[in-house]
């Protein structure tokens, strides 16, 4: 795919390092992922994989000159209690996967950084990036690159506390404080695709961005793969997404034990949310 005047690429960053898991004494120990369908949880469950989206994001105030959006390949996750969900639930949809958060540390994803849009930090951020915009220079040196590089990375993983979001269930736009969200973010390595792992939104390339978004899932090796073992929880909605999603576990091609253990991990929502 061509688009060059709206695309960044940036290289990827150094490998996972491996070590023991401390679980959190405030926090649970699990990742959870929301939609508003159960097809497409049911699609998650078949492939085994969490495909990437592109997600325009809004950094206008880090005031970058000439860019206000930013399309990120990624898929989000929150750190919530059950008992914290509702709130979670009502703005992003009620059929959920949930995995253990070793797993997903293992897995490269990564809590965000919330920041303070009138922090000297932002202020840093801002310069920084500005500059290194301005900088052209054929001739940048390794180490200018690297912190091209890095500061790129810094933003994919940096949201301020607050701001204007688009309900995805009311559709709805709103003030929102983001810091409630507790989110973590999977951003995958797409050089062996050679995808842009940023597009610029200059308000005429969306279909683009929808089409880089649609073809994504056709690359398995750059999604978020997981066995049936690692799931944790399975979220649906109502009794008629249980008896669907329930229905296709039980046509997968797996042993009768790993359907059963499987289905055993479905919470109702609508049945069960008071409970917590």
């Amino acid at each position: 795919m061509d688009n060059s005047e709206s695309i960044i690429q940036i290289n990827n960053v150094a490998s996972l390092i491996e070590s023991e898991h401390t679980s959190s004494t405030l926090q649970p120990d699990t990742l959870f992922h929301f939609m508003e369908r159960v097809d497409w949880l049911i699609e998650i469950v078949q492939n085994k994989c969490i495909s990437e989206r592109y997600c325009q994001e809004d950094i206008a105030y880090l005031k970058i000159s000439g860019i206000e959006r930013l399309a990120i390949p990624m898929r989000c996750f929150c750190d919530i209690r059950l008992h914290d969900l509702q709130e979670h639930i009502q703005y992003y949809g009620a059929c959920g996967i949930a995995f253990p958060k070793h797993w997903g540390m293992q897995k490269g994803i990564q809590p965000i950084h919330y920041i303070n849009p009138n922090s000297k930090l932002t202020n840093d951020l801002s310069e920084v990036f500005n500059d290194s915009l301005l900088n052209k220079s054929k001739r940048e040196s390794r180490l200018q690159k690297k912190l091209k590089n890095y500061m790129l990375h810094e933003i994919m993983y940096t949201k301020p506390d607050s701001g204007n979001s688009r309900n995805r269930i009311s559709k709805k736009e709103d003030r929102k404080c983001f810091t409630d969200e507790c989110e973590w973010r999977f951003i995958p390595d797409l050089s062996p695709i050679d995808y842009p792992t940023l597009v610029v939104c200059d308000g005429t390339n969306n279909d683009y961005i929808a089409k880089l978004t649609e073809s994504l899932s056709a690359y398995r090796e750059v999604s978020l793969q997981f066995e049936y073992e690692d799931i944790k929880y399975l979220i649906v909605e109502n009794n008629d997404d249980f008896v669907k999603l329930s229905t296709v576990i039980n046509e997968l091609q797996i042993k009768d034990t790993e359907k059963l253990k499987l289905i055993s991990k479905i919470i109702i929502w609508e049945n069960s949310r008071g409970d917590f």
